[in-house]
């Protein structure tokens, strides 16, 4: 959530994870982030058997803005 203390005028934020790590995919779900079906993966040759890529948007989601002032200040 910090990142958003630090450039809060960022729209977006992609990450990726083991499809296997439940309880990473929790968390974020959890969140905010959610599964991103854009090209990223096949742009950087991610095996979707193995990897997912999640993206948070900050247009459609605050959770993590919230949490960076609540933390942060």
């Amino acid at each position: 959530s910090s990142i958003f203390k630090i450039c809060p005028t960022l729209n977006r934020l992609f990450l990726s994870t083991r499809v296997t790590n439940s309880h990473a995919l929790q968390a974020y779900s959890s969140w905010g982030f959610t599964p991103d079906y854009s090209k990223t993966q096949t742009i950087h040759k991610m095996d979707p058997l193995h990897w997912t890529s999640l993206e948070y948007n900050a247009m459609h989601c605050k959770t993590l803005q919230q949490a960076a002032i609540t933390i942060l200040g």
